[in-house]
């Protein structure tokens, strides 16, 4: 179907305008998103950002979602969080959020759509077998934050903007910090291919984000699993939220529902009184 240009262009001008009215001068505008490569082909009535979110899901690394487990591996069955179901829960978790902050809700979603892209079949084990093996071999390591990128700019090529990318290579649910204070200025092509070739190099590299929707999304990649995982462990009888020390209950519930309420009521409390996301001492410290 061929777009009028007339209308495309007027479509844009209205995204832009409710960015404008909607979102804090410090989010991330679409007038501002940035691709490696030209775009060729149609135009389109939608913004960058959404744009990288459909080509993520419509990518072949996205189907293989379906199939690789969260935690549990060794079990077959429907109750279990794969891991389709967290980057959901991350993306869900995230738009709310930036909405609430005015924070972009399509550049979260992006890079919640995309963050788990290049982790492995078989949970952590898969991806700590895989380190290995890269180690033993001397070709650098095996992170699947690295690896998110390198499919679907390198393999796939989806041609993704730098903001999303950014905040995909910059999330890291292995790394708990109270506080993260975006790098702005930090955020070019430069930066990021130094960032790949320091995660491939460096066992342990810790990559900051360079926009406040990659910090967000850094934080609820962790509050979306971190009591999901103990609900899972509960169907199988390992460990249950009843086994949870007392004084943590006290402060970040006893539920799966109340953990995750008192995570996000933190970080959005402390966000709009400081513009800075970071978590209360308690609270870390629980």
């Amino acid at each position: 179907m061929k777009y009028s240009e007339k209308l495309i262009e007027e479509i844009h001008r209205l995204i832009f305008e409710f960015e404008n009215k909607t979102l804090k001068p410090f989010a991330s505008f679409s007038k501002d998103a940035t691709r490696r490569f030209e775009d060729y082909g149609p135009p389109s009535i939608r913004s960058p950002y959404e744009r990288d979110g459909d080509r993520i899901i419509h990518s072949l690394s996205y189907a293989r979602y379906n199939d690789k487990s969260q935690v549990y591996f060794w079990f077959k069955s429907d109750l279990f969080h794969h891991r389709i179901l967290h980057v959901q829960l991350v993306s869900k978790i995230s738009r709310y959020i930036a909405k609430i902050l005015g924070l972009n809700q399509e550049l979260a979603e992006s890079i919640s759509l995309g963050h788990d892209i290049g982790h492995t079949p078989f949970s952590h084990d898969g991806e700590r077998i895989l380190n290995e093996i890269c180690k033993q071999n001397g070709i650098g390591y095996f992170k699947h934050n690295y690896e998110s990128v390198w499919f679907l700019q390198e393999i796939e090529l989806q041609n993704l903007t730098i903001q999303t990318l950014d905040g995909i290579i910059s999330h890291n649910g292995e790394i708990h910090e109270q506080k993260i204070v975006p790098q702005l200025d930090q955020l070019s092509w430069k930066n990021l291919d130094e960032d790949m070739q320091n995660l491939l190099n460096i066992e342990r590299y810790n990559v900051k984000p360079k926009t406040y929707e990659a910090v967000l999304v850094r934080y609820v990649d962790v509050i979306s699993y971190i009591s999901r995982d103990i609900r899972d462990s509960e169907y199988l009888g390992i460990v249950s939220f009843n086994d949870i020390p007392t004084k943590v209950k006290s402060i970040l519930g006893k539920s799966n529902r109340e953990i995750i309420g008192s995570l996000i009521f933190d970080l959005v409390k402390n966000f709009l009184e400081t513009q800075t996301f970071y978590y209360s001492n308690d609270v870390f410290n629980a």
